[in-house]
């Protein structure tokens, strides 16, 4: 007996949908992907680079976490990325973040191939999008993604390295970033 394909969603469909748990889903190509609680490390490191991005942001900037994402022309993708940063006005009930100019995906085992094979690219196609970060948990490194005027551009930045998030006036010490976060020796020093 064949089986049948399952329904894709819309992201109306995706946003009136409750499946009655506490489960946290998105949407990617209008398949719903319910997302694993985070381990202790990927917490630690959402909150402190939403601190540490937050403290130093103008007014009328703000940092959300767990942001709502919806590339541009998708109608079948919400992404739920581990921070944003917008500077465009919305409602407090807007599941939608207006304009990220920042994106933050903090990897996790279970989440890598799609934060940087699906969503990464997703990420770099929005015209809002100036600045992505990618912050490994298997080791202390930030990948910083940044938009030129000729393209986008990469920088690998590990303990010792100051990022510099030029578009928001952001500056993070990459080895503050990570003290006492990581199982590792190299966590913190630099």
């Amino acid at each position: 007996m064949a089986q049948q394909a399952a329904r894709r969603m819309t992201v109306a469909e995706f946003l009136d949908f409750e499946d009655g748990t506490d489960t946290r889903y998105q949407l990617i190509d209008g398949d719903l992907n319910a997302m694993a609680p985070p381990m202790r490390g990927h917490g630690a490191l959402t909150m402190r680079t939403g601190r540490m991005i937050g403290a130093a942001l103008k007014p009328g900037c703000e940092v959300i976490v767990q942001a709502g994402i919806v590339p541009d022309e998708a109608s079948d993708s919400f992404f739920v990325a581990d921070l944003a940063v917008t500077c465009s006005p919305s409602l407090a009930s807007d599941p939608i973040i207006p304009e990220p100019r920042l994106i933050v995906e903090v990897l996790s085992p279970s989440t890598t191939a799609t934060d940087l094979n699906r969503k990464l690219p997703a990420y770099r196609a929005m015209p809002s999008v100036q600045e992505v970060l990618i912050v490994a948990t298997s080791e202390p490194r930030v990948e910083h993604w940044h938009r030129e005027a000729d393209g986008w551009k990469v920088r690998d930045l590990r303990p010792g390295d100051i990022l510099a998030i030029e578009t928001l006036g952001v500056t993070i010490d990459v080895a503050a970033l990570y003290q006492g976060v990581l199982d590792t020796p190299e966590a913190g020093q630099g």
